[in-house]
């Protein structure tokens, strides 16, 4: 008896040790890149909704900095946002194929079936950065 109750011991610290190993994982930072070439922006992922609570909602600025990267949605919606944003839909190939400029606060974009992930940064973001259709936007760990 007491071997099964070591093996559900070490068994329980190892899927544990995964747990925390996700948790980590999802709260990495990452850099922007552009068609290949890096940028000097950090980017959150955001993949459960508690992430977005805590990192994009609610808050007064968003830095032009500090973007955001939704995962898992096919539309997007500025209710909790207080400053226009631009929002930049990437599809699986994470190729740029929609992009909402000064996307105004409390407003439903439109659902787009392809989408792979959301950009959400600040107003006149993919102006400053020069962001067209068709661009490739992908992500680096630091």
């Amino acid at each position: 008896m007491p071997k099964i109750l070591n093996l559900f011991k070490s068994t329980n610290k190892i899927f544990k040790r995964d747990r925390i190993r996700k948790i980590r994982s999802s709260n990495d930072k990452f850099k922007l890149l552009h068609n290949d070439e890096e940028i000097n922006i950090r980017v959150r992922k955001i993949k459960q909704f508690s992430q977005k609570l805590n990192g994009l909602l609610f808050k007064n600025a968003i830095l032009s900095e500090q973007w955001f990267c939704i995962y898992g949605s096919k539309a997007f919606n500025s209710f909790g946002i207080f400053q226009p944003v631009d929002v930049i839909f990437c599809d699986i190939k994470r190729r740029v194929f929609e992009i909402y400029r000064n996307f105004p606060p409390n407003k439903f974009s439109k659902y787009h079936k392809e989408t792979y992930s959301i950009y959400v940064l600040a107003g006149n973001g993919a102006n400053i950065y020069k962001i067209e259709k068709d661009d490739i936007l992908s992500t680096r760990t630091i």
